[in-house]
């Protein structure tokens, strides 16, 4: 009997053992997943610290920045000072050639959805890309990222990846006690359906000044921080989700004949000089309002209220569909409605 009881134990350890290597996870969310480090992501990453705290901002106080974040915070700022330092000359100029000219989402962005997990597999899919590299630069990534990470960044990044992997491990965690369904929640509160079945995926950064994110297809990426909590994730797959429901917006006829009148408004205009190389006019004027929906949904799903803008028009689009009833009204309407009286004003 004892026997046949060792057997079945040893047959639920081994059956765990392979759902862990094959990566499946029975509680994980459907939605929404938390990773931990990606060397990926922290590879580059990383490597644009060095540039950015070392270069692009070594006369300003970015060091105040990492400390008032956390103590580990404070602690890889000075391991990205100790570590520029004790590179050579030729080594710093490869770095500031490979930065100079591409920004680190640039770079990530070539490879984030290619199934690769090595250094040299990066190297190898970076100098390869569309990303228009001379021979001189391809040249620099190989040498510095060989070095980089032989030198540097293979044993700080696997010390750090046992930390994170606790931290995804509890966030999953939470998640999964939480019971997400974005989807659901759409629909009952909304009224709007979200057809494809999207999954967001969050890999944690080192650098706790800059997260990144990805969409393509299906799959929302995102990198997300050391003291990110349940309400900082919920807050990314609500606003892609907003932006995919306001999207239909460009080929609503009425809307674009709205989008002709406000280019006579004077402060929607001043403030698309910031955000002309990112939106046609038109899509500057759908952001305004994705962006007024997402913080909406934030209220009704998170309780986050709101009272700043980040837009023209986000937060009074915000308040505006406090006032409305969405499951009995269309939400294109509703956008073309708050426009119109704008215009009239």
């Amino acid at each position: 009997m004892i026997t046949i009881k060792n057997n079945i134990i040893k047959i639920i350890i081994s059956l765990f053992i392979l759902l862990n290597l094959l990566g499946l996870d029975v509680q994980k969310n459907s939605e929404l997943q938390v990773d931990g480090l990606n060397l990926k992501i922290n590879l580059i990453e990383t490597a644009y610290e060095l540039y950015n705290v070392n270069v692009l901002n070594k006369n300003n106080d970015i060091e105040s920045l990492y400390k008032n974040i956390s103590n580990n915070s404070h602690k890889h700022y000075e391991w990205l000072i100790k570590t520029y330092n004790s590179m050579d000359t030729k080594m710093k100029q490869r770095l500031d050639n490979i930065f100079k000219n591409h920004s680190s989402f640039e770079y990530i962005n070539q490879i984030i959805y290619k199934d690769i997990h090595t250094k040299d597999e990066i190297i190898k899919e970076i100098i390869k890309s569309d990303i228009n590299l001379t021979e001189d630069n391809k040249n620099d990534f190989k040498i510095f990222f060989d070095y980089f990470y032989d030198e540097y960044f293979d044993k700080y990044f696997k010390k750090q990846e046992r930390y994170y992997n606790r931290l995804s491990k509890k966030l999953n965690n939470t998640i999964s006690k939480s019971n997400i369904n974005l989807k659901s929640f759409l629909a009952k509160n909304t009224n709007i359906q979200i057809k494809n079945n999207y999954k967001t995926i969050f890999y944690y950064t080192l650098n706790p000044l800059n997260s990144h994110n990805f969409v393509k297809d299906n799959i929302i990426i995102n990198t997300i921080f050391e003291n990110s909590n349940l309400q900082d994730i919920l807050k990314i797959p609500i606003n892609e989700y907003s932006n995919l429901i306001f999207s239909d917006l460009i080929n609503n006829k009425e809307f674009i004949d709205i989008c002709k009148t406000l280019k006579n408004d004077e402060q929607l205009n001043e403030d698309y000089k910031e955000f002309k190389d990112s939106y046609t006019f038109e899509n500057w004027c759908i952001k305004n309002l994705s962006e007024g929906f997402s913080k909406y949904l934030d209220l009704k799903y998170l309780g986050y209220k709101y009272d700043f803008k980040n837009y023209t028009y986000d937060l009074e689009f915000y308040n505006y569909l406090n006032s409305k009833n969405l499951n009995k009204e269309n939400i294109y309407d509703i956008c073309i409605e708050f426009y119109k009286e704008i215009t009239k004003n």
